[in-house]
């Protein structure tokens, strides 16, 4: 299972990262819905959580394409 991971909080997004890959799922993290956006169309992720404040501009973007 692929993860793909969004928060702008760099230690936060580690420390999930460290968590989740112990219990067996694959996470590619990044704190931008640009470079998340990028790295979903070159592998879907199953899942995709988001942390990012709502008044950033491109997550609007970011989940719309999602869709």
């Amino acid at each position: 299972m692929l993860l793909l991971l969004i928060d702008s909080n760099v230690e936060f997004r580690r420390v999930l990262e460290g968590v989740l890959s112990g219990g067996g799922i694959r996470v590619d993290g990044h704190s931008t819905p640009g470079s998340a956006k990028s790295a979903y169309a070159r592998t879907p992720a199953d899942i995709v959580l988001v942390d990012l404040p709502p008044q950033l501009e491109d997550i609007d973007l970011f989940l719309g394409d999602l869709r």
